[in-house]
């Protein structure tokens, strides 16, 4: 008995010394915890975002969480910012636009600039469209997630002859994180990917 009691004692001890893992806290560093172990558990990704205010997680005095990517735009298009990975980087603001000042820059041209890269438009139309610069969407960890799932969907769209169109919708959704209405929209233009030979033009080819 008194040897249980030990080994509960020390098994407890070690629980104790392990950082504190939480999904939503009001600190970064117990989301952080959850982070890195649910990503090692799970085996796909997640991210930490702020709670916007007015949520009822904020006003409870939460401010972190960690989400799977596949709800991140969910997640963004209702206020949230994205945190980074290093806790010494700020979070996900891109670079100011040349010729324009800090201020300037809003997060709506941002979010617009998601939606542009979801629907199939380059980094650099994105950019030229919005007025922030390319170096921004380039930088940004969500840009470069949404031009990675596009650039999926669109193989899928070119070979897959066999899923049916509710199947890859549900794949564009769940899999790729793609919001139902572009998901939709791209697979509408199935029968154009299938009949045709559709090539993402290379990095640094010319741009139109």
């Amino acid at each position: 008995m008194k040897t249980q009691h030990n080994e509960a004692t020390s098994l407890w001890e070690k629980f104790k010394q392990q950082p504190p893992c939480e999904p939503v806290h009001a600190t970064i560093e117990p989301v952080r915890e959850y982070t890195a172990r649910i990503c090692k558990t799970m085996g796909s990704p997640y991210s930490i975002v702020t709670i916007p205010e007015g949520n009822p997680a904020y006003i409870q005095g939460f401010r972190f969480a960690c989400i799977p990517n596949a709800l991140l735009e969910q997640y963004l298009a209702g206020g949230a910012t994205l945190v980074p990975d290093d806790p010494q980087a700020a979070p996900d603001t891109p670079e100011p636009t040349k010729g324009k000042p800090m201020g300037a820059r809003t997060s709506n041209e941002m979010k617009q600039a998601r939606i542009l890269l979801w629907t199939g438009k380059t980094g650099y139309a994105a950019a030229k469209e919005t007025g922030i610069s390319e170096g921004a969407i380039s930088k940004c960890k969500v840009c470069q997630s949404i031009i990675k799932a596009v650039s999926n969907a669109k193989m899928s769209l070119s070979n897959d002859e066999s899923s049916t169109d509710a199947e890859l919708l549900a794949y564009f959704e769940g899999e790729l994180g793609m919001p139902a209405n572009h998901a939709r929209a791209w697979v509408k233009q199935r029968d154009h990917y299938l009949n045709n030979i559709v090539v993402d033009a290379p990095k640094g080819a010319a741009r139109v």
